[in-house]
């Protein structure tokens, strides 16, 4: 009987039972053996599968004379009634194991300096959904959980969300602020549109400063440039900058109470330690009884091509840096709308640029920067844009082909 029962255990977890009645080496080898190699098989079930009750599975092999051990059964719970109203489908997908993917979500969180009382500010950031051309209302409900396994009280909202111009194509921007004490957090985010789409996403971070020599930073925020004052604050959360500026954004802590910050330079470079292609300086402000300096500057992306860079953020007291943070980013370029510029359009040159005294975009100088051929079709081309009828003058075309060839161009004239 109990014989029996073993067999059956053994069988229903894909295992055998090895009778055993003096000296045991030979099943010890056997299980050796047979758990030195396996292969996972996926079985997507039918609708009607998902009753809740046991179903027989049955795996064999072309091979002759092989023995397989697989499950005999398997067991489908039954499948939830759909909800019936956004608000259940958002609770639904909160609760749910799996991350629900009907409603695309990329999330990212950036820790800023700590306020009375000890907590970070954390900001949450999220492009959201796909195909999306016009306002939509979404329902959010999200939760931290601690390292320790507690989870905080979820919060739920609502809100109106559209499209902007900087974002991810087809996505609505969505940002909020929560106080977090330093610590490993997971977030667990879910959203649904009114036509019923869920998403959701679990996101893992961690809350605090990174320490520099005398100051400690915040996380480097990108920041799309307002139009206007009342318009919402969009972050860069994929690192993808579409349009012709980004505002940079730093606060920095003391370490000790004589730790000064002077100023703080931003930068994009094509790596981490390369010199800035542009770059602004920012005079950091602290406000009455405020525990951290905060700096921001634009950065003109207008004359950098598409590609990949790096911004830089330097934290100087005095000449000295004391403190410095990076990001990766890529810059894109939006496709040209109709009657915009020509397809084929030279991209802009890479050439470098520095901070001048007064943060203006001072060049570098280079005789290869000024002859090279990108750099001349680029500022040619954009000199017959802006002036077509003198571009069209036979004696223009003969000196740009000169140019670019390399010659010289002999002084004639041309009746």
């Amino acid at each position: 009987m109990m014989s029996s029962g073993l067999d059956t255990i053994a069988g229903a977890s894909g295992g055998s039972l090895a009778r055993v009645v003096a000296g045991a080496d030979f099943a010890f080898d056997r299980v050796l053996r047979e758990t030195a190699a396996a292969y996972l098989l996926g079985v997507e079930p039918a609708d009607s599968d998902r009753d809740g009750k046991p179903h027989r599975i049955n795996v064999k092999v072309r091979v002759s004379n092989a023995e397989v051990r697989s499950r005999r059964e398997f067991v489908m719970p039954k499948a939830e009634a759909k909800p019936a109203t956004p608000d259940e489908a958002l609770a639904a997908a909160f609760r749910a194991d799996r991350q629900q993917t009907g409603l695309p979500i990329r999330l990212a969180t950036h820790s800023l300096a700590a306020i009375t009382g000890g907590g970070h500010r954390v900001l949450i950031s999220a492009d959201i959904g796909n195909a999306i051309a016009g306002p939509v209302e979404m329902r959010f409900l999200y939760a931290f959980v601690e390292a320790s396994g507690r989870t905080l009280p979820p919060v739920a909202q609502k809100a109106t969300l559209r499209p902007r111009e900087g974002g991810a194509p087809g996505t609505v921007s969505y940002t909020s602020e929560s106080t977090l004490r330093p610590g490993t957090y997971t977030l667990r985010f879910a959203a649904v549109d009114a036509a019923g789409r869920v998403g959701s996403v679990d996101h893992a971070f961690t809350v605090g400063l990174k320490q520099g020599e005398t100051v400690r930073l915040s996380d480097l925020l990108l920041i799309e440039p307002r139009q206007r004052t009342n318009d919402d604050t969009y972050i860069v959360i994929d690192g993808h900058l579409r349009g012709a500026a980004v505002d940079a954004y730093l606060e920095v802590a003391p370490v000790t109470p004589s730790s000064i910050v002077t100023g703080v330079t931003f930068g994009i470079a094509d790596r981490a330690d390369g010199a800035p292609l542009v770059s602004a300086q920012a005079s950091p402000s602290r406000a009455k009884g405020a525990g951290h300096w905060s700096a921001g500057a634009r950065l003109d992306l207008g004359l950098l091509p598409p590609g990949d860079y790096v911004v830089t953020a330097a934290v100087l007291a005095d000449k000295r840096v004391v403190g410095n943070v990076t990001r990766a980013v890529r810059i894109e370029r939006a496709a040209p709308v109709p009657g915009g510029a020509a397809a084929g359009t030279p991209s802009p040159p890479r050439v470098s640029f520095a901070a001048g005294e007064s943060g203006s975009l001072v060049k570098a100088f280079s005789r290869q920067d000024v002859l090279g051929r990108d750099t001349l079709e680029y500022f040619l081309d954009r000199m017959r844009r802006a002036s077509p009828e003198p571009a069209a003058d036979p004696s223009v075309a003969i000196a740009t082909e000169s140019l670019l060839e390399g010659g010289t161009i002999a002084s004639s004239r041309i009746s």
